[in-house]
Parts: structure tokens; sequence; C-alpha cells
């Protein structure tokens, strides 16, 4: 009579055989993305821009993210990518390639079979041409995630992404805050920045019309001025970025948001909006926030006081965030709100 293999036998047996599925998975894998990406170049030889992706995948929902300067959007563009599974489809800029790149790359458990398979398709690629590894990083997350849906990354205003919407199967969201809480964020953040250097330091600096010497001693000496000159050179805009038609005041604004059935939700409701909308678990993401800043930039959001923003608030703005706040949006998602009864909270509003 035959006895058992031993246990230990049975397990090396047991690695063997899903080491040769493993690589029979991943030859299957790798054909199929690099059929995806053919597919995507071919269809981007006219095509400088991202842009064209949208009409290369009609097949995927699109969610049209309006992403509001520092109202929480890294964060969400990140949620997007890592739990609902969309495509992010970055502007046309380096940095934002990179961007898209590392939300994908997030998007697979560290160790796992899709991570294996995403290193070894895209670690083919050119280091130095930022595009050829987008696609390859986008053609590998499609055949490992399986998206449904696509999304444009970056500082999108709603008439930016108006022309993509293709009537109810698409959805327009955003997350909002306080337009003196975005001013005052707005000048901690580009402090902090100019505090880490680099690239986008000298950017900013060069934007301040100002050298590092000059910068410090403002950061010590006169953060009044500081705060004017960084407000000066750019102080988002609700409105602005959540206007439909041409008339950017805060009735109009408001208008177009509930005819085109925006869903919106303070920044600190995110996770539960999606969580909603998407019907899928959404983890509680803090990217790109002040509680990761460190040093003098960490200390100088609590110095801006509120005169120093009144001057660069649209007072459309606050007229556009009352009617948000009179309408019951903030609380909604935090307190269960469905998409069904926010959409009935739009038309009643």
């Amino acid at each position: 009579m035959q006895s058992d293999p031993p246990p230990r036998l049975l397990q090396q047996l047991m690695c063997r055989w899903q080491r040769f599925i493993d690589a029979l998975r991943l030859k299957k894998w790798i054909r199929a993305a690099k059929s995806e990406l053919v597919h995507i170049l071919s269809q981007q030889e006219y095509n400088s821009s991202y842009g064209f992706l949208f009409d290369c995948m009609a097949s995927l929902d699109r969610v049209l993210f309006i992403h509001i300067p520092k109202c929480g959007g890294t964060s969400l563009e990140k949620s997007l990518v890592t739990d609902v599974n969309c495509v992010p489809v970055p502007q046309d800029s380096v940095p934002a390639a990179h961007q898209a790149n590392f939300y994908m790359a997030s998007a697979v458990v560290p160790g796992s079979f899709e991570q294996q398979f995403l290193h070894k398709f895209v670690g083919s690629a050119d280091s130095n041409d930022a595009r050829d590894r987008y696609f390859r990083m986008q053609a590998a997350y499609k055949v490992a995630c399986q998206p449904s849906r696509i999304f444009a990354i970056g500082h999108k205003s709603l008439r930016d992404l108006a022309p993509l919407s293709r009537g109810e199967r698409d959805l327009f969201i955003t997350t909002v805050r306080a337009p003196a809480d975005i001013l005052k964020s707005l000048v901690g953040y580009r402090v902090f920045r100019i505090f880490e250097g680099g690239e986008i330091a000298s950017r900013l600096l060069q934007q301040l019309q100002l050298n590092t010497a000059r910068f410090e001693t403002l950061v010590e000496g006169d953060p009044e001025y500081l705060t004017n000159l960084i407000l000066g050179a750019e102080a988002p805009s609700l409105c602005q970025m959540l206007q439909f038609d041409v008339s950017g005041d805060g009735e109009s604004v408001w208008c177009g948001i509930k005819r085109n059935k925006v869903f919106i939700a303070h920044m600190s409701e995110q996770q539960q909006m999606l969580q909603q909308i998407f019907g899928t678990p959404i983890q509680n993401r803090v990217e790109n926030t002040s509680s990761k800043w460190t040093g003098i930039g960490s200390d100088f959001k609590a110095v801006v006081e509120d005169a120093w923003l009144t001057p660069f608030i649209n007072p459309e703005d606050v007229y556009l965030y009352d009617c948000m706040t009179t309408a019951g949006i903030f609380g909604f998602w935090r307190d269960g709100g469905t998409t069904q009864a926010y959409r009935t909270l739009l038309e009643s509003s």
C-alpha cells in the first residue's frame, strides 16, 4: 500500500505547480498588455496630448472630476485609481504622467502577482521617455485591474471637462471647502513647497519674482506681504472652477450645478461620497495635505490672518458656498446620504 507523500514534499510540489501556473498567466497577461499597447499607439499617431484616450476607450464610463485646488483632490484622484479602478488620463506634462503612473502602481498589492506583472511589463520602457512609460503602465493597469471607468487628473475646470460628457452615463463630481480655507491652505502649501527646494520651488520663486534669501526674509519678517504676493499670483475660485456657462456669478454657477447634477462633497466627506456613488469601500486617504508638512512651511499657515485673505476672496464664491450650505450638502454624505437622495436634494434646493 502506497503511503501519502510527506507534507514537506507535498508543499514543494504545490509551490512548483503555482510557479508554473503563474508563469503561464504572466505570459498571457503580457500578450494582452502588448495588444492593448499596440492599440493605444495606433491611435496616438496624430495626437500629441493624452486627450485622445477618452475616444480610444469610449466603452469606459467617464468620471469628470473637477479638481479645485486645495480641496483634497489629490486624495480623491488616488482613490479613483486604486479603489474604483479608473484609468487616469494626465495633462500634457511629464510630472502629470509620472503622477498617473504612481497612482496605477499603487493600485496593486505589494508583493502580489499583479505587481510582478506591472514591473516586468513597464520595466522595459525607456526611463527617459515619460510618454512611453505612461502608455505601458496604462496598458498593464488595464489588464491587471480591469477598469470600467476613466477620468482626467489635474486641475481641470468644469468648462474644460463639459465637452467630454455624453449625458447620463457619465458623471461630474467635485469636493469643496470654504473660500477662505482654500486660500489659507494654498499660501501654506506654497511656502512648504518652496522650503522643500527643487524644480517646483524654483518655478514658484520665479513666479513670485523672489530669490531664496528674500523669500526667507519675508517668511520671518513680513508674512502679510508674502501672503499678498502668493495670492496675487494665484487665488483659486470656486465659481471659476465650477461654472458651466460664460456667466461666472454665484447664482448662475449654482443653477448650472443643479442642472447638470454635479455631485459635491465637503472635502472631509469625500470618502463617504465615493462609497455611495461607486458602491465600493474607499480608503480614507490624506495625500498632499498640511498634516504632512514639516519645518517652517508647516507653521506658516497658522500665522496667516483671515484679514490678509479678505481682499482675495471672490464674493461670488461666498454666495455659492452659502448656496451649498443652505441646500444641506455639507454633512449630507457623512450622515449616510444616497445618490438618489442627493439628486432630490439638488432638485428641491
